[in-house]
């Protein structure tokens, strides 16, 4: 039950809610409609589903791969890849392939800061009521670690990311508009 602390597993669950509401809404407006384009979409929430997946893709295998991090005292190799690589692959391909574009708003990759600040404030709260991680850890991550580094470090290296995550929102955002204003043929019924 403790990998439920981390945010990598936290990231994935989000990402599986995801797809079962969407799934949910799909075959109800399918049964509805008779039509599977009258899914009503929710772009807000795919967009932080996929920056939290994203941030839990580059923070591993830009910081976590290189100590060899683990969530458990038997590693598994094929979860491993799973959570940190296949589920992100997948979910950023879901979104690059089969979501309508240019339905984010200007405000929405500040607004997604809410999944990995509330995630912060998850953590500082679990390890204040004694949460423990790995080998007694009292935080998830080393870099936030504020028992070994210190307020201040744990606190700058929770802002890098977070300013990392906060560009790569916007990165996001501006690819959507950018492939929300390209011209797309529309296949109907007759051709």
């Amino acid at each position: 039950p403790s990998v439920f602390l981390y945010f990598t597993i936290q990231s994935n669950v989000f990402c599986l809610i995801c797809f079962i509401v969407n799934a949910s809404r799909f075959a109800m407006r399918r049964k509805q409609a008779g039509q599977a384009h009258a899914l009503a979409r929710r772009p807000f929430w795919k967009g932080a589903a996929v920056m939290a997946i994203t941030t839990t893709l580059l923070v591993y295998w830009l910081i976590l791969a290189k100590v060899q991090f683990a969530m458990e005292n038997k590693p598994d190799p094929t979860a491993n890849l799973m959570v940190h690589l296949v589920v992100p692959l997948l979910m950023i391909g879901d979104w690059a392939l089969f979501e309508p574009k240019g339905c984010f708003q200007a405000s929405d990759p500040l607004k997604w800061t809410v999944v990995p600040l509330g995630y912060c404030g998850f953590t500082v709260i679990a390890s204040t009521l004694g949460a423990r991680y790995m080998e007694g850890a009292h935080y998830p991550y080393f870099f936030m670690d504020a028992n070994i580094l210190g307020w201040g470090q744990a606190l700058l290296n929770i802002a890098l990311i977070g300013v990392a995550f906060v560009a790569f929102s916007y990165v996001l955002y501006a690819l959507d508009a950018w492939l929300g204003r390209l011209p797309t043929r529309r296949i109907t019924r007759e051709g």
